[in-house]
């Protein structure tokens, strides 16, 4: 099961609807990287062994730019909020969560709507 980390930018009603069916994940603000830039919350996730959940797109310039650079990271989930309504998020992400394993979205960029 994939563990996920959410950054700042993360709707409300994702992070609420991701608890109720028992997700497990993790906040920037929940682990004291409220305020760190893009690149940190990346380099955090990835520490903690955690695929990042944004909806920020300046997380898809960093990761085309550690993709280019051969910097490992757990991989991303990107959903843009004008797209992406928060109970698709979140059926989506329940999806990736419980059939992906960590080695699945290594160093990749997985955009939803899947």
């Amino acid at each position: 099961m994939v563990r996920l980390y959410a950054d700042e930018n993360t709707r409300d009603a994702i992070l609420q609807g991701l608890r109720r069916k028992g997700i497990d994940m993790i906040t920037a603000l929940e682990d004291g990287c409220s305020g760190h830039s893009d690149e940190e919350i990346l380099r955090r996730a990835t520490q903690l062994g955690r695929v990042l959940y944004s909806e920020d797109a300046d997380i898809l310039r960093i990761a085309v730019d550690w993709q280019r650079a051969g910097r490992c990271f757990c991989g991303i989930n990107y959903g843009h909020h004008r797209d992406l309504q928060a109970a698709r998020a979140i059926d989506d992400l329940e999806t990736i969560a419980g059939v992906c394993v960590e080695d699945d979205l290594a160093h990749i960029v997985m955009y939803l709507p899947l």
